[in-house]
């Protein structure tokens, strides 16, 4: 099957890191806690240190959790009825541009990264990090996510001013969200 002793021992590398990675996957969900909105239609998985604090199967904001004990992080996740030009556009790079122009109005300085297309869920997506100050000084990273499934524009939210959980976990989490 291999022409030579470097392909082989490349091949055998790959093969321990595939079964390290599942390995690690499979202890790092061993604690976690999966929460469920039928009215959204979406399960999201969560690490055991986080816990959901508010949201209900009636309002629109259905998830936020943070993790125990402090609010240093906090992850929401918005769920609206998208309209026909949000679901034709979120293919289109120009409606992640409209929206990060939209959030500079909020939040007056923050500095943006370049909205990225990503996969969550199954869907195409849109997310955009962005650095800002709180009032006291204290500098806060956000992670946010777009995605279109079935009419409903899912709007999800990570946001810390610690570094409890890194963004690659954040984002781990969010790709994992199951779609109902």
């Amino acid at each position: 099957m291999f022409q030579n002793r470097t392909a082989k021992g490349f091949f055998a590398l790959t093969q321990l890191f595939v079964v390290a990675f599942f390995a690690i996957q499979s202890a790092s969900t061993a604690n976690a806690e999966e929460f469920v909105s039928n009215k959204h239609k979406f399960a999201l998985t969560l690490p055991a240190r986080w816990d959901h604090i508010c949201g209900d199967e009636t309002s629109e904001t259905f998830g936020v959790y943070n993790m125990r004990s402090d609010l240093t992080e906090i992850l929401i996740v918005n769920v609206t009825t998208a309209s026909p030009e949000v679901v034709d556009g979120v293919t289109y790079p120009n409606l992640a541009l409209a929206t990060q122009k939209y959030i500079e109005t909020i939040i007056p300085g923050a500095v943006f990264s370049r909205p990225r297309p990503l996969c969550v869920g199954g869907n195409y997506a849109w997310k955009f990090n962005y650095d800002w100050e709180l009032e006291e000084g204290r500098a806060v990273t956000t992670h946010q996510w777009m995605v279109v499934n079935k009419w409903r524009l899912y709007s999800i939210t990570w946001s810390a001013h610690t570094d409890a959980t890194n963004a690659k976990e954040a984002t781990a989490i969010v790709k994992d969200l199951k779609f109902r």
